[in-house]
Formats: C-alpha cells, sequence, structure tokens
C-alpha cells in the first residue's frame, strides 16, 4: 500500500506521551498575506511546551505564526497555549465555540484539568473555529466540521483539495473505518441517553465530563455477557424505560 504525500507546506510534529500530535501548515512559496498563514493545529501538553516552541521556531525560521488551533480543549492539545502566546504574541488562537465561555473565565474545573490531576496554564481565545465554515491555513482552504465523540465538543479539519482530514483524537485504534469493539458496551443512541442521564455523577450542562468523589462515588454498572446471538434469545429484551 502506497501512503500518500501530505501537500506541501504541511508538516506533522509526531510527539510522545503526553502531547497530542502537531500540525504545521505554511503558505506555498510565492505566498503571502491574506493568501496563505502559518497556523499550528493543536500544541502538545504543558510539560512539552518548550519542546514544541522549539520545533515551531526550527520549522518556520524567521516567519511569525499567524494562527493557533486547537481541535479540542484537553489538556495534551492545548497546554502549549501560552507558551506559543509569549513567544508568538501576534498569533490568533483559534477555538472550538463549546467551552469558549471557561476559557474566558478560566474555569479549570469546567475544563477538565482540575478533577483529571492534569495542568493547562491560562491562555486567551481570540476566535472560534464554527463548525460548517472554512478557514485559511497555510496555502489551502479547510473545512470545519463538528465530531462530537471522544469530547462532545471537538472538531476536525478538512482539506478537500488533498483530501487530507485533521481527526484530532477521533479514535479507531489501528484500523481507521473499521468496525470494532476493544472492551466496549455498545448501546443504541436512545439507550445511552438515558443511561447517561441516569447514572451519577451527573455531568453539569456545558461540561465535557464529571468525576466521582468521597460524597458523589457514583454509580456502579454491572454488564452481563450473553454469548446467544440477540436474533435467537428466546425471551424479550429488557429495554429500559425512558
Amino acid at each position: 500500500m502506497t501512503i500518500p504525500a501530505l501537500p506541501a507546506g504541511v508538516s506533522v510534529f509526531e510527539r510522545g506521551w503526553l502531547s497530542a500530535n502537531n500540525i504545521l501548515l505554511r503558505p506555498a512559496p510565492g505566498l503571502c498575506g491574506s493568501e496563505g498563514t502559518t497556523a499550528l493545529i493543536d500544541t502538545g501538553y504543558c510539560t512539552h511546551a518548550t519542546q514544541t516552541v522549539a520545533l515551531v521556531e526550527q520549522a518556520l525560521g524567521a516567519q511569525p505564526l499567524d494562527l493557533v488551533l486547537n481541535t479540542h480543549l484537553h489538556s495534551d492539545h492545548c497546554g502549549g497555549n501560552a507558551a506559543l502566546q509569549a513567544r508568538y504574541p501576534a498569533a490568533q488562537l483559534h477555538i472550538p465555540p463549546g467551552q469558549a465561555r471557561f476559557v474566558e473565565a478560566w474555569n479549570p474545573d469546567a475544563l477538565s484539568y482540575t478533577p483529571t490531576g492534569q495542568q493547562c496554564p491560562p491562555f486567551k481565545a481570540h476566535a472560534l473555529l464554527q463548525p460548517g465554515q472554512d478557514i485559511q491555513l497555510g496555502a489551502h482552504r479547510w473545512h470545519i466540521h463538528a465530531a462530537p465523540g471522544h469530547d462532545p465538543h471537538s472538531v476536525v479539519l478538512f482539506e478537500p483539495q488533498a483530501r487530507v482530514l485533521v481527526s484530532a483524537d477521533a479514535l479507531w485504534h489501528n484500523g481507521f473505518g473499521a468496525a470494532r469493539s476493544h472492551g466496549c458496551v455498545n448501546m443504541s443512541p436512545p439507550d445511552a441517553r438515558w443511561f447517561y442521564h441516569w447514572t451519577e455523577p451527573h455531568v453539569p450542562s456545558g461540561w465535557s465530563g464529571a468525576y466521582a468523589d468521597a460524597q458523589h462515588p457514583g454509580t456502579r454498572v454491572y454488564v452481563h455477557y450473553d454469548e446467544q446471538p440477540l436474533g435467537t434469545r428466546a425471551g424479550p429484551l429488557r429495554i429500559p424505560q425512558h
């Protein structure tokens, strides 16, 4: 199988744990101004921020960094924001709209950093990555698409000319697009919605998750494995009452 080459001006920084990979986009030779922008998608975890800045400096040389984008606001994707803003103060930061109010007021609990025991230095956002819109990154226009799942507020970016998708943490194990389950409990969307609201701890509106503590230990759930295929069961399915 031949792996297609990335478009001109697209570089991937493959990072180690806990940092997400970074994608740097630069204009094609001869482009400048509104016809091309330098942009970095996702910035890694804060403990690697110095390395992130060094990688960008080495790649850009004397070029400025115009834009920084976060596909979502987990700490491994935006932990380098503050360091990059200090190094490139003119760079504009674009984030998904779902948790923008928590960034503006800087609420590390609502952003999941405090409950997960992770760090993320405060940063300032300048614009929103609105699904359904386009954005100029490097030499190309990229489509912004909502991709709730791994994070309910996540977005992905698609460049239609070269058919390149920046999928962030749209997780596919080792087979992109293959239907798999790795220890998951599969449910229909209506059942999953009922189950989500029935179990504790309850998730406040606008938050992406909540964590158990001593006062709210959570709901214990037992899953029983049935080897019989669904269509051969003798009795009716037990469906939650919604």
